[in-house]
């Protein structure tokens, strides 16, 4: 890598990124497939923006179930709520 990242943007555009590193490798196979084809040096295969914002990866990722919260656990929270609004002073 230089100073001006001339050696990295070249590196990318060639599609020659380390796939070996350890923070690569510990990826699921699902992202290393998102970055490959977001990086891939040919324009005519590359993924365009409207395919892989649908890529598997984003979509099972954003979609997946949320924690939820309880009907008691809500409670608490709006009793929180209520209790430091009813604490706090109205300037005027």
């Amino acid at each position: 890598f230089d100073e001006n990242g001339d050696v990295l943007v070249n590196s990318i555009i060639e599609g020659n990124y380390n796939k070996t590193v350890d923070e690569y490798m510990s990826l699921s196979e699902i992202a290393k497939d998102f970055i490959s084809n977001l990086l891939d040096p040919n324009y005519n295969t590359r993924v365009s923006a409207d395919i892989a914002v649908n890529h598997d990866f984003l979509v099972k990722r954003y979609t997946t179930p949320r924690k939820t919260i309880t009907e008691t656990k809500l409670k608490k929270i709006a009793n929180k709520i209520k209790k430091n609004i009813s604490n706090e002073k109205i300037l005027i």
